[in-house]
């Protein structure tokens, strides 16, 4: 990869889409810079965006089978998102940052998973 083709791949200032619509298929046609995401997050998508200070715990509800789920969190400014399918075997969850590549290495993520029989449906 040469360094025009690096940059392109990296710019704060591409135009990006709406993480709803690029992770979940959501239909929304909003796009902009990656520092206007959380911008256009917050009233947009305020339904499936929790704003939490520090720590933060997710249950995940819905988990029925075949069934894709997602979820922002802000947490003190930066843009998380989560999103989790379950299907008739695996499971997959998925947390991505929003943010600069270089930033993104200082976040930790760790994932404590309870499966209790009766709450899959």
């Amino acid at each position: 990869m040469n360094d025009i083709d690096k940059h392109l791949a990296e710019c704060l200032f591409q135009n990006r889409k709406c993480p709803f619509r690029k992770r979940s298929c959501v239909d929304c046609s909003w796009s902009g810079t990656l520092s206007d995401i959380p911008v256009h997050i917050k009233p947009k998508h305020y339904s499936e965006t929790a704003e939490v200070q520090g720590h933060f715990k997710v249950t995940l509800p819905y988990l029925s089978r075949g069934r894709r789920n997602h979820q922002a969190v802000l947490i003190l400014g930066e843009l998380f998102y989560l999103t989790w399918e379950t299907g008739f075997n695996p499971f997959s969850f998925g947390v991505y940052n929003f943010g600069p590549k270089e930033e993104t290495e200082a976040f930790n993520t760790a994932l404590n998973l309870v499966i209790l029989k009766n709450m899959l449906q």
